[in-house]
């Protein structure tokens, strides 16, 4: 649960819209569309979002077939 304690060694110590700050060994939530992040974090944003020039934007349509 956010702002509980966890441990960032163990993957899934904390629920799925939460990642374990391994600065503070807190859960902290994943940030929504149009939040900052920090791309060098790695998955900082919510689902399926990305974090690209340090906002969380829905990532590139796939090519579609002619």
């Amino acid at each position: 649960m956010v702002g509980m304690p966890c441990d960032s060694s163990v993957w899934g110590t904390c629920i799925g819209f939460a990642r374990c700050d391994s600065s503070t060994q807190t859960c902290v939530a994943l940030a929504r569309a149009g939040e900052p992040c920090d791309d060098s974090q790695g998955t900082a944003c919510l689902g399926m979002l990305v974090c690209r020039n340090g906002a969380c934007v829905l990532p590139d349509p796939p090519p579609v077939c002619q």
